[in-house]
C-alpha cells in the first residue's frame, strides 16, 4: 500500500504544481488534487492502524 500512497501524493503534488502555474485552470487542478489528497490520507491511516495493530 506504500507505493499507491506516495504515487497518490506525487499527483496530488502534480496537479497543485500545474493549478498555480495555470498550466491547467486552478479549479480543475484543485478540483482533481483535493479528492486525491483525501483518498492518500485515508489510506495512510488504515496503512498506520494495521501496522499499529501488528505491533511493528
Amino acid at each position: 500500500m506504500g507505493p499507491l500512497i506516495n504515487f497518490l501524493v506525487l499527483m496530488v503534488f502534480l496537479f497543485v504544481g500545474l493549478a498555480q502555474a495555470h498550466s491547467i485552470s486552478p479549479q480543475i487542478g484543485y478540483g482533481i488534487a483535493i479528492p486525491l489528497a483525501v483518498v492518500a490520507i485515508i489510506l495512510a491511516a488504515i496503512r498506520f492502524k494495521q501496522r499499529k495493530d501488528k505491533g511493528e
